[in-house]
């Protein structure tokens, strides 16, 4: 009866330190996700906040620039046609008046320009933010998966502890059913003994 039970202590041994490896993987595997996790959340609101901060950045002073010059734009157009009205009533200045009106023609189509390309590299940095705010959103999507894995993992471990506390009380309900057996054999040899002699 002593061997028997020895055997079954050590079956169940086995079957403790199985169990207690498989809970130590899963545990290692939900820490190591968790790094991984942070990590990741590190490195995307670091990166695409700096890429949001400056893209915004940009359009401030594009916009700025913008709201400059067409107000350069406006005076010039004024005084165009401020100096179109001095070329109709001074008949004499003709040949000067049309030098400053075609200076005037060019800084105004410089200025266009100079708008046109200032439009051009809002669009740019517009595209760029559009860029940032997708990747953003893919990076939050990973983070839900990963969230999800992690909720996986621990439901799985939950449930080998809660096998495991069945198998220890299995364990525990074994040995002492075995313990009061080998009593009650002994208590039959003895008695068997005491009735031989």
């Amino acid at each position: 009866s002593n061997l028997m039970i020895a055997q079954l202590q050590g079956e169940l041994q086995d079957t403790d330190s199985t169990l207690q490896q498989s809970g130590n993987e899963v545990a290692r595997q939900l820490k190591f996700l968790d790094s991984e996790m942070r990590k990741l959340w590190d490195v995307s609101n670091k990166r695409n906040k700096k890429w949001i901060q400056d893209a915004q950045n940009d359009i401030k002073q594009l916009r700025q620039g913008a709201r400059s010059l067409k107000g350069e734009v406006q005076s010039l157009e004024k005084l165009l046609v401020s100096q179109a009205q001095s070329l109709e009533q001074v008949q004499t200045d003709t040949s000067a008046q049309s030098v400053r009106l075609a200076a005037l023609d060019e800084v105004l189509m410089q200025t266009s320009e100079t708008v046109n390309g200032l439009l051009s590299g809002l669009a740019k940095v517009e595209e760029r933010l559009k860029s940032a705010e997708s990747a953003l959103s893919g990076q939050e999507k990973t983070m839900e998966t990963l969230a999800g894995r992690l909720k996986e993992t621990g439901d799985r471990l939950s449930r080998m502890q809660e096998q495991l506390n069945v198998v220890d009380k299995a364990r525990q309900q074994l040995v002492s059913r075995y313990v009061t057996l080998d009593k009650r054999v002994s208590a039959l040899e003895k008695a068997s003994r005491a009735k031989a002699q």
